[in-house]
Order: C-alpha cells, then structure tokens, then sequence
C-alpha cells in the first residue's frame, strides 16, 4: 500500500516532499493580562461607559473577573485621586437566571 505522499507524487509526476508540524496553543496569559490593562486604563482615562471583554470560556471568565476586582480594589486604596466604581458582571452561556 502507498503512502499518501507516494500516491500523489504518482498522480502529478513530481517529487513528494515530507514536512513535519506541530501545533502549538495560541492561549497565553499574557493576552488577558493585556486586556485587563486595557479594560483599567480605559476606564480611568474615559468618560463613563460601558467595557466588553470577550473571553473563550466560563473559568477564564471567572479568572478574569476576579483578578480585575482584584486589581480595581489595589488601585482604590493606594491611588490618592479618585478612581470611580468599576461594575464587573460576568456572562457566558450557563450563567443561571437569577
């Protein structure tokens, strides 16, 4: 039995040329750090108004949510300015109804 390699060289009348792959994730950490800076630096540079997020599931949702409290809370007490209220309402698909 021939390799698919083998069978398309047959077909075409060319070389076959093996390659080999490797897939690596494209999550990082770093990019909900990034948008979490962002989320802050916007909030505290521009008028009032409303901050999208958009995250790929529930847990990171949550991770996100949490650490930007976190963050806002850091931010408040060690900032002399005022910072106004950050409001973070987390949704995602299974989010219950009440």
């Amino acid at each position: 039995m021939k390799e698919k390699g083998e069978a398309v060289s047959d077909f075409v009348k060319s070389k076959s040329i093996s390659q080999q792959r490797q897939y690596l994730p494209i999550y990082s950490i770093r990019d909900e750090l990034l948008q979490m800076k962002q989320a802050i630096a916007v909030h505290i540079t521009s008028p009032p108004g409303d901050i999208l997020i958009f995250l790929t599931d529930q847990d990171e949702i949550d991770a996100t949510c949490y650490a930007l409290a976190q963050r806002m809370e850091q931010l408040t007490s060690s900032t002399k300015k005022g910072v106004s209220k950050l409001s973070i309402l987390p949704i995602y698909s299974q989010l219950p109804a009440d």
